[in-house]
């Protein structure tokens, strides 16, 4: 996971954890 809580490569059913 990234710095910012989000997955490095998000698959595209689930939405970054910031949007």
């Amino acid at each position: 996971m990234s710095r910012s809580g989000t997955p490095a490569i998000a698959p595209h059913s689930s939405p970054p954890t910031n949007a």
